[in-house]
């Protein structure tokens, strides 16, 4: 029952060496794996090497945040976590919701997320829920999932027509949340440590132009697609 951390940087390189020793503290995690998606960063010159083991993959072009699905994809493991750039779980609360993901393997798991709901009659995902224990439309932030889950995430972008899982912008953690058998769960794991750029225009990805209305459709697709009510 062991677990494979995925991790990404970007735009934040300088949040790597927090999160992984973050992650060391869980019992469950015996692998770790770093996607630096941004070539023109030394991904190494922000970690301490001597500390920990860290399996490094320097990207020769620059990637989104997507090709985390793809890594995950391609490890060995049955089960995953994949900690979004901006959120310090602790290991005690990584190790909460990798429990949950071990009782309950068939829908992913995380600690905040989206819900669907109408505005002026029309489809809106509202955001920032959290706090709470319950079934949610869309994961945000944290995704806690099994390796069936993940290449089904791989098959629905196909499904929604995109040419791969890089090619799905503003969409992963929608197609990740359409891959189990039912809704995703979120838990309320006590307070959540996160990076101040996390709502900071020009790095957060949510801040950026058509990010709603392209999850929105993409949604609302999916459902259809699954038959998801």
């Amino acid at each position: 029952m062991s677990v494979c951390a995925v991790l990404l940087s970007y735009k934040r390189p300088q949040n790597m060496d927090k999160i992984i020793r973050r992650i060391l503290d869980s019992k469950y995690i015996d692998k770790i794996v770093l996607s630096n998606n941004n070539p023109e960063v030394c991904i190494e010159e922000w970690l301490n090497l001597d500390d920990y083991e860290v399996e490094i993959i320097n990207q020769p072009i620059p990637t989104l945040y997507t090709m985390r699905w793809q890594v995950a994809s391609e490890q060995q493991h049955d089960f995953f976590f994949c900690p979004d750039d901006d959120l310090y779980l602790t290991g005690s609360q990584i190790d909460q919701l990798i429990e949950e993901l071990f009782a309950n393997p068939s829908v992913p798991h995380g600690v905040v997320g989206q819900l669907k709901c109408y505005r002026n009659g029309q489809p809106f995902l509202d955001s920032d829920v959290g706090r709470v224990n319950c079934e949610i439309d869309i994961l945000n932030r944290t995704y806690f999932f099994t390796k069936q889950q993940v290449l089904r995430t791989l098959e629905l972008a196909k499904e929604l027509g995109y040419e791969d899982i890089n090619s799905t912008r503003f969409m992963d953690d929608v197609l990740l949340s359409f891959s189990g058998d039912s809704r995703p769960i979120i838990h309320h794991v006590g307070d959540l440590d996160s990076c101040e750029t996390s709502v900071q225009k020009g790095v957060a990805t949510w801040r950026e132009d058509n990010f709603i209305d392209t999850r929105v459709e993409g949604y609302m697709k999916l459902q259809a697609i699954t038959g998801r009510n």
